[in-house]
């Protein structure tokens, strides 16, 4: 995700914490999220009709995330940061851990539920260019909305922007945890019909 390259600078910006504290703290969502990877694959090992409500809770966690980030006020720079705003950032990274943590096993197990065998190869194609369309057009919408007047202020905007971005997911996974898509029920469930 192109949101960890712009997290330093986000946070160094927006909260006043210094780089090297910035840093240290970016350690929580590489560490966590492998941590987090290895828990999530093994609920749904133990349990596979976890994997719907997973996909919804964790869709919904980042969105909770980003909006917590996007309220959180700038601290002005010749201010020291609190202790306050220095916990939720904390909080929004560890969110942000389960996320990620989240997506490479829950979701990319999914698509060994969703196509049959003779079209996997055409699937995983398909999930490896949504990622990198998504990382191609991340920076561009970066660019567009952060500016160099008021930089504080364009990460505030950019954090708006990320907002409306993992709704997409909450979304998509409302459809799959309410939708009436049975066939979908059962693949999401981890049972895998076998057509005749």
């Amino acid at each position: 995700m192109n949101l960890y390259t712009n997290l330093n600078d986000l946070i160094v910006n927006r909260f006043n914490i210094d780089y090297v504290t910035t840093g240290k703290l970016l350690l929580i969502p590489y560490t966590l999220g492998s941590l987090f990877s290895l828990i999530f694959g093994r609920i749904l090992s133990l349990r596979p009709t976890a994997r719907r409500i997973m996909i919804f809770a964790n869709s919904f966690l980042i969105s909770s995330a980003m909006i917590l980030l996007y309220f959180l006020p700038n601290v002005n720079q010749k201010e020291d940061v609190d202790t306050y705003r220095f916990v939720v950032v904390v909080i929004f990274l560890v969110m942000f851990s389960m996320f990620s943590g989240s997506i490479y096993t829950v979701l990319t197990s999914s698509v060994s539920l969703l196509a049959d065998k003779k079209r996997l190869g055409t699937a995983w194609g398909v999930v490896g260019t949504a990622l990198g369309l998504g990382q191609a057009v991340s920076p561009l919408i970066n660019g567009l909305v952060e500016g160099n007047d008021n930089l504080k202020e364009s990460y505030k905007d950019l954090s708006l922007v990320y907002i409306f971005l993992t709704l997409i997911p909450v979304v998509m996974s409302c459809v799959i945890f309410f939708g009436p898509y049975s066939i979908l029920e059962n693949t999401f469930d981890g049972v895998h019909s076998k057509k005749s």
